[in-house]
């Protein structure tokens, strides 16, 4: 391989993996604005929308409680983030640290913006099936 291809200072595998650590953690912030996002129309959408007597959504528990879950999820991740960034800046955050951040914060950003739209559907459509079968 020429010289000029290699990384100055990377003697081993090590230097590419440091960069995979750093790719991670972004990553992990990436998806918590994804999710910021998501949650942000979510809360634009439910008080524009407007149904039952001309209210809007947001003025409903069940629609309250979805994004409040929502909040909450997002600033786990960005807690979660927080603390690793802190690690890494005092030279003490491990591979498996900014791993889990990684996973736990695309997991949860991938929830967070799936679950928002079905929760006017999915709770609408248990309640009927319950109310159907007498059981509610």
């Amino acid at each position: 391989m020429p010289a000029a291809n290699l990384l100055p200072g990377a003697v081993s595998l090590k230097a590419a993996l440091m960069c995979l650590n750093q790719a991670r953690y972004g990553i992990s912030w990436g998806a918590i604005g994804a999710a910021m996002d998501c949650y942000s129309t979510a809360l634009n959408y439910s008080k524009t929308r407007k149904q039952f007597h001309d209210q809007p959504i947001a003025s409903h528990q069940l629609v309250q409680e979805k994004l409040v879950w929502m909040a909450s999820e997002i600033s786990k991740a960005q807690l979660l983030s927080l603390h690793v960034g802190r690690l890494k800046d005092a030279g003490k955050a491990g591979h498996q640290h900014i791993s889990m951040a990684k996973r736990n914060n695309v997991v949860d950003g991938a929830r967070v913006c799936a679950g928002w739209p079905a929760i006017f559907w999915a709770r609408t459509a248990s309640r009927r099936t319950s109310r159907s079968c007498g059981t509610a």
